[in-house]
């Protein structure tokens, strides 16, 4: 996000992360920053590589949700044996912030 044409609106932190059947807790809270563009909330998270948005913040963070359960169910369940070196890596990183309830 271009930081001349948006204006940050709030830092939130995430504790838990839930999408159908999938419930995650992070071990410490996470902070995230919310940004307003456009008409649109936005939200980076460099650190899994997720760039989430929604017409409201709530739709924003099912947004997010979202992101976690594809992330949960395509590497982070995914046997080691199974993934390359930067998708092990990346599970790594994962499990060091999250883990299912």
């Amino acid at each position: 996000i271009n930081g001349d044409q948006s204006e940050m609106l709030k830092v939130y932190y995430l504790k838990k992360i839930d999408w159908n059947d999938l419930h995650l807790i992070f071990k410490d809270k996470f902070k995230i920053y919310i940004y307003f563009e456009d008409g649109y909330y936005f939200s980076d998270i460099d650190e899994f590589d997720i760039h989430a948005y929604g017409e409201t913040i709530n739709d924003l963070l099912k947004d997010i949700d979202e992101n976690f359960y594809f992330i949960w169910n395509n590497i982070v369940k995914i046997n080691d044996e199974n993934l390359n070196p930067v998708a092990l890596e990346f599970k790594k990183k994962v499990l060091n912030f999250i883990s299912e309830k």
